[in-house]
């Protein structure tokens, strides 16, 4: 009996050696969770035996649990490595089908980040599992999937411009004799220009033109102006009336909204273009002062396609993409999930943990909210082992080896002087 006592110490401690190897292999493997091994003492099982005379019969294995204590971060500076602080897993999905519905991929949670773009597009870890997401975003049907570009051109409807005429600028009557002329800067007092786009994305020129025309009298105590657009040279025919009017103060009193002008039809070398519909909102900041000519902002509401310039993901899982027309796009949120046991979970390799019925279901939501752990963009994850803790029990480990080792050898020993003996 007693050798087989000291034989299950001796697997007891074999298989702690397991662990403990299994640990300090991959204490520089990014996401991983240190386990711990668990035992529990055997006893006599005979219904003849009380409770004063059960004897133990060893130790045997209850299992391993994963410690999913928080590991370090290291800082990468590539934007798609992903950290978690705190509570969660990222998503991915994997290889193998759900038992539950066989045309759904089996989702596996694991800690290491590392993620990357593949041939197709997709956010994928190191082995090409791709990264799950919330499905009510643009991604595609809730995987992160990055567009060689995103969103189609717009065109230029609005420009905003925000000027300062001065107040002691030369009145040029309109007359038959002399009409405005981009050409001629004696028939204008000032001009700006603003890039817009067509329908296709190409850019156009428009210029701007303000020609003084009249000054305050008791009568009509309103300074009048008069404005002009043209695009690529093309005058822009105007809807009711393109004229300005400042009180005596220099403040704006008409127009009262955006002046808004005819279609203007464009030239199509480059294929069918939609005519250019523009309006010239001049806001409440546009003033006759004397402080000279000055344009405080020009805007305009159009961009050309699209191309992605630069990624980076926020705290709350948010990825943004910057592209080459100065806009930035939220394309996607990248949830996380939790569990109640995580300890439950079923380890498949590779940093991918598996959920069971111990685990219990997956919670998933946004990261750095609710008790979700947050996000850290170029950051990874590192092991949660530490080595010296791991030595030390190594030692210990290979004592309880050598002792159950010892105590068999003293049984044998006892044996063969009792067969002396005989």
């Amino acid at each position: 009996m007693s050798f087989r006592i000291s034989l299950t110490g001796m697997n007891a401690a074999l298989a702690e050696l397991g662990v403990r190897s299994n640990n300090i292999a991959n204490s520089s493997t990014m996401g991983f969770k240190k386990s711990t091994a668990h035992f529990a003492s055997l006893v006599a099982d005979s219904v003849a035996d009380g409770p004063t005379n059960a004897t133990g019969r060893g130790a045997i294995l209850q299992g391993n649990t994963a410690n999913f204590s928080q590991g370090g971060l290291t800082t990468t500076g590539n934007a798609l490595d992903l950290a978690l602080e705190g509570d969660g897993f990222f998503i991915v999905q994997t290889n193998a089908a759900s038992p539950a519905d066989p045309k759904r991929l089996l989702d596996g949670y694991t800690r290491n980040g590392s993620f990357r773009v593949d041939a197709d597009g997709y956010l994928v870890d190191t082995s090409g599992r791709r990264l799950k997401t919330d499905a009510n975003t643009t991604s595609e049907q809730g995987l992160v999937r990055i567009p060689s570009s995103v969103g189609l051109p717009r065109a230029s409807s609005n420009i905003g411009l925000d000027v300062n005429l001065p107040s002691d600028a030369t009145v040029k009557p309109i007359t038959p004799k002399t009409p405005f002329d981009p050409a001629d800067p004696t028939s204008f007092n000032q001009s700006t220009s603003v890039q817009l786009y067509d329908s296709l994305g190409r850019t156009h020129t428009a210029g701007l033109y303000f020609r003084k025309t009249a000054l305050a009298t008791p009568d009509t105590p309103t300074n009048k102006w008069e404005t002009y657009v043209l695009v690529d040279g093309k005058q822009l025919e105007p809807q009711q009336s393109n004229a300005l009017s400042f009180d005596t103060a220099g403040r704006l009193q008409s127009p009262l909204g955006p002046l808004k002008f005819k279609p203007l039809t464009l030239d199509n070398a480059g294929g069918k273009v939609d005519p250019l519909v523009l309006s010239l909102d001049l806001g409440k900041g546009t003033s006759q002062f004397s402080t000279g000519y000055s344009v405080r902002g020009v805007t305009q509401d159009g961009y050309g396609p699209g191309l992605i310039q630069q990624l980076s993901v926020d705290n709350a899982g948010v990825l943004k993409l910057a592209l080459t027309n100065g806009r930035s796009v939220d394309l996607a949120t990248i949830r996380t999930a939790r569990f109640r046991n995580p300890a439950g979970l079923k380890p498949d390799g590779d940093g991918i943990f598996l959920a069971t019925n111990d685990s219990g279901k997956p919670e998933v939501g946004v990261a750095g909210q609710g008790g979700f752990g947050a996000i850290q963009s170029g950051a990874l994850e590192r092991s949660n082992v530490e080595l010296t803790d791991e030595l030390i029990a190594l030692v210990a480990t290979q004592r309880n080896f050598s002792a159950n080792a010892k105590a068999i050898q003293t049984m044998s020993d006892m044996e063969k002087n009792l067969a002396d003996q005989a």
